[in-house]
């Protein structure tokens, strides 16, 4: 342990804080010295001809210095001052009573899963040069959570919609994606309703040319992937 030295100091500026363990933590924001040797050339420091280092010290009630830091400037620098200093605790000691696996996080709101299309007719063959490029097609929680991107001709488009499709020899349900800017879209899709079977992830969509979502440019596609889901 060592007590502080304040003649060795010459600060620009100090500040100390009262910590919540009775110790105190003081900043010495800017000491100044030249070729090694403490002086008070303020103006020196802000012009940049005098070193200018900090130091960060806790100290304890009974004095005793507890933590220091001392920063220098780099080479090329003449400045190493700063204003404030603030002690976080990296763990607290109360921290590790309680094990990971004995708390749970509460989830806030509800799950919003991709409403179902029953309106579109799909055709009975795959048309359209498109394709989609999955960032994310995982099950979880009985939902399938797809993020995908969707392409015309090895191009993406700012305007874009897509439709999920799950189609069996027996049934095939569609699912509206929610659409972002070129060419991506989402879906979280709620698997637990649906009937046993393996499906074909299948996409059916449009793009549209320029950023006019009235625009008649349409390019328009439906097409399969190889992605098979099995339901029990």
């Amino acid at each position: 342990m060592g007590r502080i030295d304040l003649n060795s100091f010459q600060p620009l500026e100090a500040m100390w804080i009262y910590l919540s363990n009775s110790n105190v933590l003081i900043t010495f924001g800017g000491h100044l010295t030249q070729e090694g040797e403490v002086v008070d050339e303020i103006i020196g420091g802000v012009v940049g001809t005098t070193q200018v280092s900090f130091t960060v010290v806790e100290v304890s009630p009974a004095k005793e210095v507890v933590f220091e830091v001392h920063v220098s400037s780099q080479t090329g620098d003449s400045s190493a001052d700063t204003y404030q200093a603030e002690r976080i605790e990296l763990y607290r000691d109360e921290a590790y009573q309680i094990g990971l696996s004995e708390t749970a996080a509460q989830r806030l709101g509800n799950i919003q899963s991709s409403t179902e299309d029953t309106l579109t007719a799909l055709p009975n063959f795959f048309f359209g040069d498109m394709d989609v490029k999955f960032n994310d097609l995982v099950i979880q929680n009985e939902h399938l959570i797809v993020d995908g991107e969707l392409s015309y001709q090895d191009r993406y488009y700012l305007l874009s919609q897509a439709k999920i499709v799950l189609r069996s020899f027996e049934n095939a349900f569609i699912f509206n994606g929610n659409s972002a800017l070129n060419g991506r879209f989402f879906a979280n899709i709620d698997l637990s309703t649906m009937p046993a079977g393996s499906y074909q992830v299948q996409i059916a969509g449009g793009v549209k040319e320029g950023n006019d979502i009235l625009s008649d440019q349409l390019y328009r596609g439906y097409f399969g992937t190889d992605y098979i889901i099995t339901l029990d």
